[in-house]
């Protein structure tokens, strides 16, 4: 169902990354957010978890939140397939030295700032494409409206 789509699209080209970008942008945002606020990190990370918007990170946040309640740091709890590794070890470092708040924020700008360099590369891909398709379609307009009158000219001259 939902997992297996969102497996299947956080796996394509392109696509994905900026999925993955978004996730995690997402993920840790809300996570600095709740954790500022004093909400704990295993509740903290329960939340966070609903917000992503994808089933693939959902699964991996709550298998991470049940690490962390066995006692697993939250960065090693953290580490998965769709997770990036410099998120890990930003979030390894605020946890070894207090600043969990400034390295979470730091996530947050990264994939945020991330995902807005893909959006923007993947829009100028598309731009001549569409220049393509329009200059096709005006073409076929042409000819459609034009054709029939240089037969119309050409039979009666023959």
């Amino acid at each position: 169902g939902g997992y297996n789509f969102d497996a299947l699209m956080l796996n394509l080209p392109k696509i994905g990354s900026m999925l993955r970008s978004t996730a995690v942008s997402r993920f840790a945002q809300m996570l600095n957010v709740l954790t500022s606020s004093g909400v704990q990190v295993v509740d903290a990370l329960a939340i966070a978890g609903e917000t992503v918007d994808n089933n693939v990170y959902e699964k991996d946040l709550k298998k991470a939140r049940k690490d962390v309640l066995g006692g697993t740091p939250m960065s090693v709890a953290l580490q998965s397939k769709y997770m990036p590794a410099m998120a890990v070890s930003l979030i390894a470092i605020g946890e070894k030295t207090g600043a969990l708040s400034e390295m979470l924020e730091g996530v947050a700008d990264y994939f945020t700032s991330d995902m807005d360099d893909k959006i923007d590369g993947l829009t100028s891909a598309i731009e001549p494409i569409m220049t393509l398709i329009i200059t096709l379609f005006v073409g076929m307009f042409v000819l459609a409206v034009f054709l029939p009158m240089i037969e119309g000219v050409t039979g009666q001259l023959g």
